[in-house]
């Protein structure tokens, strides 16, 4: 590999093979494909006349036979079947008790740690949860930056691509990404926190965690080549998605202004932030100077982040031998006031223009969040209308893609149509859903039906790893 590597950087290596292989080679071998015109047409004859054999052969009362299994089998398909006899779901049969997962809280270096006892069979995966609630405005958009860039830069020691071999010899990769929990104590406020985690056998503890520390110590921020090439990758990715992740655009700027980071950050906005960014690198006339500006912002960005605390640490594993002295080395090693902004509510109709024909709308309420009493109301409501009134009216008769309610635990009901031909009518059938639950144009039977589309995705299987995070971090059980 180092002779590769000296081969490329200092040999014109590649260029060499591109010419000798391929610009010089005289020895090719061309293969044209050409359509014949007339293939559909003989594959048509051909199964026609195939047919009219069959059918020369057939006497009178084999074709009597089939002409009359052919009524039978209309007649079969068109009789409305009972499916009162199929196995049911009732609210009943929905188990009471959930099971308790153990777990015990300790404190390393002033530092909250949780461990998660299970049977992880041998995997142990820890995760930083580190407070970005009063980041400031102007690194907002470097938090997310942070998110895609973190996992794959190298440290002053190691290069990437080294860095990266070393990590996947001992864990299975470092991922980062942003979380939020509902305020313990302040019902209208969310925590807001940048996740980071690694997952390895406990064998590989001590070497996963020592590159997980190094990265975090002493990231290669200087490495312009590399922060150059993962920001035209990013845009490129994001570009192809754009399209595709419309609607999930669309209902995050629909939500902002209902919360502090909310307000100021948001999916489509931080799509935006990265492919301006791309564009500036491709247009500047000094890209050192571009990316010398990010890697700052996100140098000053980690020393913020690593304040006294704002940091919990959460760990999922069988047997938590020796984690304790992993993590003391670890957090001794990123030992290094802030001010938070006031917020205020700002809500107001907003249109997001995208490179495309089709149209996705979304209307976003207030409405009570997870651990307020009248939640459940509200999560049964989203089915109620998602099924009774939005689904049919938008969907079944306006010819969008799909429509709905969704709701979140922080608090946000956004009705939704995807592909909305009839945007404007949309609006309407918003309307209509809302005033048809408030004068109950509704059976029991409906609602029953909602209860039972809520409990399937409140009884989803969540992961062992997952467990208790939420708990640790706010208070509130899963």
């Amino acid at each position: 590999m180092k002779t590769l590597r000296f081969k490329i950087e200092n040999e014109n290596y590649l260029s060499h093979l591109i010419r000798k292989y391929f610009l010089n080679n005289s020895e090719v071998l061309e293969l044209n494909l050409k359509p014949d015109k007339n293939f559909t047409l003989q594959t048509e004859t051909a199964i026609r006349a195939s047919i009219l054999s069959k059918q020369r052969l057939l006497s009178l009362g084999d074709r009597q036979k089939i002409e009359k299994e052919t009524d039978a089998l209309k007649e079969y398909q068109a009789t409305v079947q009972n499916v009162e006899v199929l196995p049911k779901l009732t609210i009943k049969d929905i188990q009471v008790e959930v099971p308790r997962t153990g777990y015990s809280i300790e404190s390393i270096k002033k530092t909250p740690v949780m461990f998660v006892e299970g049977q992880f069979n041998g995997l142990r995966t820890l995760r930083l949860f580190i407070d970005i609630s009063d980041i400031s405005e102007g690194l907002l958009p470097y938090v997310n930056i942070l998110e895609h860039f973190f996992g794959e830069l190298g440290t002053k020691s190691l290069r990437y691509d080294d860095f990266n071999e070393a990590l996947c010899q001992v864990a299975d990769g470092i991922s980062v990404s942003t979380e939020k929990y509902p305020h313990p104590t302040q019902s209208d406020q969310f925590m807001h926190f940048l996740s980071v985690k690694i997952s390895c056998l406990d064998r590989n503890i001590d070497k996963a965690l020592s590159l997980l520390t190094s990265l975090l110590v002493e990231p290669d921020l200087k490495d312009t080549a590399r922060l150059s090439q993962l920001i035209q990758m990013t845009a490129s990715d994001l570009s192809h998605s754009l399209v595709e992740n419309a609607v999930s655009y669309a209902m995050h700027a629909s939500a902002i202004g209902f919360d502090y980071l909310g307000s100021r950050a948001n999916e489509y906005s931080d799509t935006q932030f990265k492919l301006n960014l791309a564009k500036t690198c491709l247009k500047s006339s000094d890209l050192k100077i571009v990316l010398e500006d990010l890697a700052f912002h996100m140098d000053f960005l980690l020393k913020k982040l690593f304040q006294k605390g704002k940091l919990k640490i959460c760990v999922h594993t069988d047997n938590k031998k020796g984690m304790g002295k992993e993590i003391k080395k670890m957090l001794t090693a990123l030992e290094q006031e802030y001010t938070p902004e006031v917020f205020e509510r700002s809500l107001s109709p907003r249109l997001f223009v995208i490179p495309s024909n089709t149209i996705y709308v979304i209307e976003t309420f207030k409405t009570p969040i997870l651990t307020e009493k009248d939640s459940p109301t509200v999560q049964v409501l989203s089915q109620l209308l998602t099924w009774i009134f939005l689904y049919p009216l938008i969907r079944g008769e306006g010819g969008a893609y799909g429509a709905g309610c969704s709701v979140s635990r922080e608090g946000r009901s956004s009705f939704y149509s995807y592909r909305d031909p009839n945007s404007l009518s949309t609006f309407s059938h918003f309307e209509t859903g809302i005033q048809g639950v408030a004068r109950g144009h509704f059976a029991q039977e409906d609602l029953d039906a909602a209860k039972l589309a809520l409990f399937s995705k409140l009884d989803s299987t969540t992961k062992d790893r997952d467990k208790l995070v939420q708990f640790f971090l706010t208070g509130f059980s899963d």
